[in-house]
């Protein structure tokens, strides 16, 4: 295992800088998700790492070593892509052998090393089984096992849940998790799934065009966004724009362009900013209460879907927001009236891109 470290990592295509000046570092047995929506550059990054493209500036270190341009057969890394890449014409122990093979381990050895793999990832019973006869979360194990055959110093995971149901989604997720604290690997996990990356990774890493917007533990993230896009992106919030008004203590004031005020916590400057309301923190109550932020209110739009409901309701001054609350609560119909407020402490403010 080893650590990895990128220093001001470049690459552009022509005039465009599909990765801008990207600094970040991975601790050993560390579990980083790199998220961020398509073209962000995050898959740039990993195949950068991985010695598949070649960056235009920057040091990429692996356990202390500069491995910038040193070739990708030589890094020894494990890797495991969206298509899985299986030979069909080998069986599932051939395929995970394969690695093992063009290193030049011993033959008594490689068996040995196989059956270890695919009974951690719980394939042992299906060693002679060619790809076609697997389903989808079996092949994506055996290219797990594959990866992790050849004890690579980093695991590269490169969106591995796309071409999965939803219900394997969440099986295969649980699996890695568990597979990567068992064996300790240090790993690096591309995806535009904000929920992955916050269930699975240790430390997220928000990118936006080619550049690095946030890097913090996965509740640290959700709780405290560093900008309006990263409070956007990660999980379901409602945005409220306006310009500070005042100070209390932690919390700030916000005027917004209706005349309303809001209450918020966070650390800004004056001028114009963002109140970042999470749709799960907002209340739907009968009548007005005495928290600060509590608006009069119809439903607009209600969606029920199972474990949850969710709201769309409008403000007397005709801001909508979006609400999120348990299925078990859900018994507002459109036109309802209601009130909808939330505590400062749940609301942060970030400033206003």
């Amino acid at each position: 295992m080893s650590d990895l470290r990128l220093e001001r990592l470049v690459k552009r295509y022509g005039s465009l800088a599909a990765v801008d000046g990207i600094s970040l570092s991975l601790g050993e047995g560390g579990f980083l998700s790199l998220v961020g929506p398509s073209g962000c550059g995050k898959t740039t990054v990993l195949r950068m790492v991985a010695g598949l493209i070649e960056p235009d500036g920057g040091r990429i270190y692996v356990g202390g070593d500069d491995v910038t341009d040193v070739p990708v057969h030589k890094r020894n890394l494990g890797l495991v892509f969206q298509s899985y890449a299986l030979f069909p014409h080998m069986t599932v122990a051939e395929n995970v052998a394969f690695g093992l093979h063009r290193r030049g381990v011993p033959r008594a050895d490689v068996e040995t090393r196989v059956a270890k793999a695919l009974a951690l990832v719980r394939l042992d019973g299906l060693a002679e089984r060619a790809p076609r006869q697997l389903s989808g979360g079996q092949q994506q194990r055996t290219a797990l096992a594959r990866a992790l055959v050849v004890e690579p110093r980093l695991l590269l995971l490169d969106e591995p849940f796309s071409n999965l149901d939803a219900l394997l989604r969440d099986e295969m997720r649980i699996e890695i998790k568990r597979l990567q604290q068992e064996v300790g690997i240090t790993t690096l996990f591309v995806t535009h799934d904000q929920g992955e990356a916050l269930g699975m990774a240790d430390q997220v890493a928000v990118m936006n065009r080619g550049r690095l917007e946030q890097l913090a533990a996965p509740r640290d993230l959700y709780r405290a966004p560093s900008s309006a896009f990263v409070a956007h992106f990660i999980g379901r919030a409602n945005l409220l724009r306006g310009e500070v008004r005042g100070r209390r203590g932690e919390e700030v004031t916000v005027g917004l362009p209706t005349g309303a005020a809001v209450r918020a916590c966070g650390e800004i400057g004056d001028g114009r900013c963002c109140v970042v309301v999470r749709q799960e923190n907002v209340r739907l109550v009968p009548a007005a209460t005495t928290a600060d932020n509590s608006f009069a209110a119809r439903i607009v739009v209600a969606a029920f879907a199972g474990a949850t409901a969710q709201y769309v309701v409008r403000l007397d001054d005709g801001t909508e927001l979006q609400v999120q609350v348990p299925g078990a609560r859900a018994d507002l119909g459109p036109g309802a009236t209601v009130v909808a407020e939330w505590d400062a402490t749940d609301a942060s403010v970030v400033p206003d891109a």
